[in-house]
């Protein structure tokens, strides 16, 4: 009798109830706000973290990417006391954002190029930079304050020939403008993530009500539910979703190994542009970088084509490393292959629309090579080994349009090729004369790939 009459009764006697009922919905839709909003927030400040310190090191990374740059074109100006194409890097940089000076220093401690050239003949009047202390990293930092308050990070590498140093450079960087250029960017980020995060909350709110809808409008037609509807029970709200098919995902925190050498056999080639000092000297810097990204494009691809690897870029010189891989052991062939078809690519664009495409020069050697992991801090790979060297010099042997050939990678392919022998080359580190060779030709191979 008692269950009826619960059932008989009208809601409207039980004011409280309806009263109390009410604000549920609001409650829990305020909570879900709060969480979201919460959420939100926190994100956004370690996102913000995060990306302020990747941008600062970015700014670093860079600053160490041009110092390098200048340490490896300053060889040859030095050796010839060529000082006007010493400067000529240092003109180009001087307006950069944040970069108060740059300067090369001789080993009698005389400033021999500079941004300022004031200054060149002087005697430089900075702290010295302190090693890194990163194995490997040949690069010395130094943070000192000037007069005018500004802190100064002073960057300084080595300007090695044969191993030996015969020159520093130095690059001063101003913190304050770096932090600045930083903030800059960080400012619009933090307006996308306050956007984000009250769309976030506004999406939430949305779902949160749309869900209830559909709720209220399944539960109408139940007289048994019309209650616990009314009354706004929370267990009435939630259904657990079912357990039966549902995905699981599993997440792990990627634990780096220590450092780690291999022995491999490789291919490597070694591009680079003929005459490009005095093609550089007589053109804007756009059309220059322009042209030289146009150039680094096709070389890119041709190498990716073959299952290369882009090993580095090196001012306007390309070099690729072609690896044994379990079902492709011909890295040799594969290499060449990406050579000739480099060539065929850059010798089919217009000639007046980038003229550095046709001044191309490959050497391509085989050899063994360190592979592995050298600094902690730099996931992408290394290799190291004297075919590098003996890529270089089968480089410089190319004519433009030609791809020269040492004999390891011709007994490799032999009998896949067609090549005219070169005069044999005196090296300083072999005892006996070095062959090499120009290709011609190179047969198709039905099996390859």
């Amino acid at each position: 009798m008692m269950k009826n009459s619960k059932i008989l009764f009208p809601q409207r006697i039980f004011p409280a109830a309806e009263r109390k009922g009410k604000p549920v919905f609001v409650e829990l839709l305020i909570g879900i706000g709060v969480l979201v909003l919460a959420a939100a927030v926190i994100l956004s400040y370690y996102s913000i973290h995060r990306s302020r310190e990747f941008l600062y090191l970015e700014k670093i990374k860079a600053a160490k990417l041009t110092l390098n740059h200048f340490a490896r074109g300053a060889v040859l100006p030095l050796l010839e006391m060529d000082f006007l194409s010493l400067n000529s890097p240092f003109r180009e940089v001087k307006d950069v954002d944040g970069l108060l000076y740059a300067f090369i220093v001789d080993n009698r401690n005389v400033i021999r190029a500079h941004t300022d050239p004031n200054q060149i003949g002087a005697t430089p009047k900075i702290p010295d930079p302190v090693p890194s202390g990163r194995k490997g990293d040949p690069i010395s930092e130094a943070v000192y304050p000037l007069s005018s308050g500004d802190r100064v990070l002073t960057l300084s590498a080595p300007v090695l020939y044969m191993q030996k140093p015969i020159a520093r450079v130095y690059l001063g960087l101003s913190l304050d403008t770096l932090n600045k250029l930083v903030d800059e960017k960080i400012a619009s980020l933090r307006k996308g993530l306050l956007i984000l995060s009250l769309l976030m909350v506004l999406g939430a709110a949305g779902v949160f009500l749309f869900l209830r809808t559909r709720f209220v409008r399944l539960t109408s037609a139940l007289p048994h539910e019309q209650p616990r509807r009314e009354q706004g029970s929370l267990p009435s709200l939630y259904a657990p979703p079912p357990t039966h098919g549902e995905e699981r995902a599993m997440t792990a925190t990627q634990v780096r190994e220590a450092p780690q050498l291999a022995r491999k056999q490789v291919t490597i080639l070694f591009g680079g542009i003929k005459g490009f000092r005095e093609y550089a000297e007589s053109r804007e810097p756009e059309e220059v970088l322009r042209d030289l990204d146009e150039y680094f494009s096709i070389a890119s691809r041709n190498i990716s084509d073959q299952g290369g690897y882009i090993d580095k870029f090196v001012g306007d010189a390309v070099i690729g490393v072609f690896e044994s891989m379990p079902f492709q052991q011909d890295h040799a062939e594969r290499a060449v292959r990406s050579a000739l078809a480099m060539q065929r690519m850059l010798q089919g664009v217009d000639r007046n629309e980038n003229p550095l495409l046709r001044r191309v020069g490959i050497g391509i050697t085989s050899g063994i090579v360190l592979s592995g992991h050298l600094a902690s801090r730099d996931e992408k790979r290394a290799f190291v080994g004297e075919s590098f060297k003996e890529a270089y010099l089968l480089n410089l042997m190319a004519a433009p349009g030609e791809v020269t050939l040492s004999r390891d990678v011709y007994q490799l392919i032999q009998d896949l090729v067609s090549v005219d022998p070169l005069p044999p080359l005196e090296m300083n580190e072999k005892r006996a004369s070095w062959e090499s060779f120009r290709l011609t030709h190179i047969r198709e191979s039905k099996n390859y790939g």
